[in-house]
């Protein structure tokens, strides 16, 4: 007896995520009537929440936590670019052509295609792919990145482009969930729709799929990933995507027609919606290496060599990370080798990061602390650490009853916008800030130190792109809270979810297919 057939089986799962879309828009469009797809599923009882991204709030990073349930800590996805202190490179997932053309154009195809999976995806932290095939359930991935699984899928050959690719990097096999399509790369099933390149699938060959694989097939868990709107706002702003949200909303729709409309749709899957991050206006760009111009800079394995240089820098969006060269993370010297120890301090590269015009905030570690340092006329320092002992007076977050969860706080709060609501954290721009920091932070592949761009800049890509439009990646609330619209799922509470995080997504996947719950960081583990 299949799952739909069975009246105790739990309901199958859509899992869709709209790249970039911040909750003002969505809703924007609902009034607009541009989302008459979700407002069909609100109408059916959908409840509105919101979800908070990691930090940085960039696709690769959310992606990863959406998938695994955990943080950067323990997914390693440290951003969209990062420098890759075991070979000595830089590693793009796709900033810009000019980003991905500094270590050569092929290598960051490969990145994306294939070592982001398979190489620097944690091996300890299982993506929802793996664990619904590994409970015997079926699971298939459309357009989205991070999508390891259990089954091998070969890379298709009849795209001109795939094939140089194939060729180049003599990689002809990935592995993922049953049923796998990320552009023109992989298809598991016939027919397939031409999604026109592999960099940016279009939406509605994404929808289509759907809706072939829920009509025809059994699988249980869908992951449906709609990228144009991002591409559009990172184009025009956020305040001008009503017609990529109308595109995403159609290819919702064409999944959601796979059983004949919302209402016998609704009987047989649970739906999950949500973005990976919002997004920011920008008007006003500058590169983070113009402040650093007395000290040598690496730039990309084929023109610098990293032991004579002081710092490999990169930035990505609104976020930038500066990684020391002559040591290994957060000041560990590299004890064979003499001389390592050499080259600036995190403090000094952290204080110089503020006089760059985009930079708000310059965040690192000292010992067990995580140090803020503010820009401005009047600077600030904030300092924070966790004490699961509660050894002295603590702030525990509100969105989770994990209880390492807990902070002792000193210095300027006003530069995260912290408040203090009887022992309980509070926030306003810099949602679940410390958290989120922390999590960065211990990221292995992380910078030592990380500046976070005001509202309205943003910082060239070591190609020295930048965007027109909209942009995102900074602690700011603009660019790290997102939607998410839920219906069907089981042990929900009737009054909806609240405020979670973007790793929850893993713990309600796992418990309405009944296959138990991730480790995430436990915000609604304890309601579902």
């Amino acid at each position: 007896m299949t799952p739909a057939a069975d009246p105790h089986a739990h309901r199958r799962l859509l899992l869709v995520v709209i790249d970039g879309l911040g909750a003002v828009p969505l809703r924007a469009a609902l009034a607009e009537h541009h989302a008459p797809n979700i407002q069909a599923l609100i109408d059916a009882g959908a409840r509105f929440d919101d979800a908070i991204s990691p930090f940085p709030s960039l696709t690769p990073v959310c992606l990863a936590s959406i998938i695994t349930g955990t943080g950067p800590d323990q997914h390693r996805i440290p951003s969209l670019g990062w420098y890759d202190r075991g070979r000595d490179r830089f590693v793009e997932y796709g900033s810009s052509f000019a980003a991905a053309a500094v270590e050569g154009t092929w290598r960051g195809v490969q990145d994306v295609m294939v070592d982001l999976n398979h190489q620097h995806l944690a091996e300890a932290t299982p993506t929802l792919f793996e664990q619904v095939q590994d409970a015997g359930k079926r699971a298939a991935s459309i357009n989205y990145l991070v999508s390891r699984g259990r089954t091998r899928h070969n890379i298709k050959h009849n795209y001109g482009p795939v094939r140089a690719f194939a060729s180049s990097v003599k990689v002809s096999s990935a592995y993922g969930p049953d049923h796998m399509y990320l552009g023109e790369l992989y298809g598991s099933l016939k027919p397939l729709l031409p999604q026109v390149g592999f960099k940016r699938p279009k939406d509605w060959g994404g929808g289509h799929i759907a809706r072939y694989l829920m009509r025809n097939t059994g699988v249980e868990f869908v992951v449906l990933y709609l990228g144009e709107h991002d591409h559009k706002s990172h184009m025009l702003g956020p305040d001008a995507t009503q017609q990529a949200i109308n595109v995403a909303d159609k290819a919702l729709g064409k999944a959601m027609s796979s059983l004949g409309g919302t209402e016998s749709f609704l009987e047989k899957f649970a739906v999950l919606i949500c973005a990976d991050h919002g997004q920011t206006r920008v008007h006003e760009h500058a590169a983070i290496e113009d402040v650093f111009d007395d000290v040598t800079l690496f730039r990309g394995s084929r023109t610098s060599v990293a032991r004579d240089c002081d710092l490999a820098i990169v930035g990505s969006n609104r976020v930038a990370m500066a990684y020391r060269t002559r040591q290994l993370h957060h000041g560990h010297a590299r004890a064979s080798e003499p001389g390592y120890m050499d080259g600036p301090s995190d403090r000094w590269i952290a204080e110089r990061g503020l006089e760059s015009p985009a930079n708000d905030l310059s965040i690192f570690c000292e010992g067990d602390e995580y140090v803020v340092l503010g820009g401005g006329p009047g600077g600030g320092e904030l300092r924070a650490r966790r004490d699961p002992d509660a050894g002295q007076p603590t702030l525990r977050s509100r969105l989770t009853d994990d209880p390492t969860d807990r902070w002792v706080v000193s210095g300027d709060r006003d530069l995260l916008d912290l408040g203090d609501d009887d022992g309980v954290l509070t926030y306003g721009d810099y949602p679940d800030a410390l958290q989120r920091i922390a999590s960065a932070l211990r990221c292995v592949n992380t910078g030592d130190v990380l500046f976070s761009s005001k509202p309205g800049w943003e910082f060239h890509d070591i190609g020295g792109t930048s965007h027109t439009g909209g942009s995102h990646g900074s602690l700011h609330v603009t660019d790290s809270t997102a939607p998410l619209l839920s219906i069907g799922l089981e042990g929900a509470t009737p009054d909806g979810l609240g405020t979670v995080r973007l790793t929850d997504i893993a713990g309600l996947v796992t418990s309405h297919l009944g296959i138990g719950v991730v480790e995430g960081s436990g915000a609604v583990h304890s309601r579902a």
